[in-house]
């Protein structure tokens, strides 16, 4: 019995002593249901980029709410893409910009919109075949210093590509083949 008490009272100390509360906050609000949300990869920042689809009824952009470390609360939404194709699985490059998949064109294609100190500029496709490109993920390379080109990996038929990519160029990578060989 005094080795239940025991256990119970550590139990019981442990519980009370390292619990942590939390708050949940609400970021988004309207008639719309907000998915994939990725938070930007210069979360050390004081004001880190949360991005995630926006979508309403048939369609969905690409929604972006900046969060304030220092007075812990969240900055209006900005949209942006607008439409009514389907813009989703967003992620952010090294330079800021946001590479999502998009069916705008009939079929899945990949699109990237560069930010440059501050300012949005126009959606680029980065691929756009007659085939469907889907299953969009980023890929790091580690370079000295900071990355110089942006990689991304999706799928197109049976094959894997790398896409690399800078504001100029694009050059794609075959990395996984479905074939008999």
């Amino acid at each position: 019995m005094k080795k239940l008490f025991l256990i119970c009272s550590f139990v019981f100390y442990f519980v009370s002593a390292f619990s942590q509360s939390f708050e949940i906050k609400q970021i988004t609000s309207g008639d719309f249901d907000a998915k994939n949300p990725v938070i930007s990869l210069q979360a050390f920042s004081n004001y880190p980029f949360i991005y995630f689809e926006k979508h309403t009824d048939s369609s969905s952009n690409i929604g972006l709410i900046e969060y304030d470390l220092i007075s812990n609360s969240f900055q209006e939404m900005d949209e942006l893409t607008t439409g009514n194709a389907l813009r989703i699985n967003p992620y952010e490059d090294f330079n800021h910009g946001i590479v999502f998949q998009t069916n705008e064109n009939g079929n899945w294609d990949i699109a990237y919109k560069p930010y440059d100190w501050g300012n949005w500029g126009p959606i680029t496709f980065l691929t756009n075949s007659t085939a469907d490109e889907h299953n969009l993920s980023p890929f790091y390379v580690s370079e000295q210093y900071y990355p110089l080109d942006n990689y991304i990996l999706f799928q197109r038929s049976d094959t894997i590509i790398v896409l690399e990519y800078t504001d100029s160029t694009e050059a794609e990578y075959p990395v996984f083949v479905n074939s008999s060989q």
